[in-house]
């Protein structure tokens, strides 16, 4: 009996080891269950907040590219509209000429004026009457002397002529000198800068000093083609 009583209080206590080990271990999971829990929330909000900053610097390069795009493209825009506006200026300014009749000088005209510069006696205004009725009148007292005129270029049949229009009073004439050797198409009432050499040549029937043509330019804005004149001189 005192056996069975003895072993009755082994297995008692025995039991209740069992049962505080058990308690322990459970409390121990508690605990560990806890902080792997938290560890747990922990990382899921860390990984939240870097997804977020990823996606704000995703959103902020994105706005960036944008941004840039968009300048590129404005600055592209530009320039084009500013080439078409240079291509629309050069095309009016060339349609301006052409309506004018523009005509340059050639390679070879300049320099044929450049070794001839020291000879040339230039036309002006105010000498324009006096000098051109004086080469008119006087056949062959000029002749092999070089002038540079400007005026309207006029053509009558074959003859074509440099010539401005004297005013006195209501007295109007026309005072010019013939050209020969005229090589380039010229538009009639376009305003010339003729260079050539004084000689005598046939016009008609008749025998008078004529320019002979080193080099001539139809310019696009033109001069005086009317001016006051005295009256004093007889034209040819």
């Amino acid at each position: 009996m005192k056996a069975k009583k003895i072993m009755s209080m082994m297995m008692a206590a025995v039991m209740v080891v069992s049962l505080t080990a058990c308690s322990g271990t459970t409390k121990a999971d508690s605990g560990e269950k806890t902080t792997t829990e938290a560890a747990a929330q922990q990382e899921t909000a860390s990984e939240a907040v870097s997804e977020e900053v990823k996606e704000t610097e995703t959103e902020t390069v994105s706005e960036t590219e944008k941004a840039s795009e968009t300048e590129a493209t404005s600055e592209t825009e530009k320039a084009s509209e500013a080439e078409a506006a240079s291509e629309t200026e050069t095309e009016t300014a060339s349609e301006a000429a052409e309506n004018v009749g523009e005509v340059s000088l050639t390679e070879d005209e300049e320099e044929l004026l450049e070794m001839m510069k020291d000879d040339i006696i230039v036309v002006t205004d105010e000498d324009y009457a006096e000098t051109v009725q004086e080469l008119a009148s006087h056949t062959g007292e000029f002749n092999g002397q070089v002038y540079q005129i400007e005026g309207v270029f006029t053509v009558d049949g074959e003859e074509m002529r440099v010539s401005r229009t004297l005013v006195n009073g209501d007295e109007e004439t026309e005072c010019g000198l013939p050209l020969i050797y005229v090589e380039k198409d010229l538009k009639p009432e376009s305003w010339i800068r003729v260079t050539g050499i004084v000689n005598e040549g046939e016009v008609g029937k008749e025998t008078m000093n004529v320019l002979e043509v080193v080099a001539v330019e139809a310019l696009a804005e033109a001069g005086n083609a009317s001016l006051e004149w005295d009256g004093l001189e007889d034209q040819h």
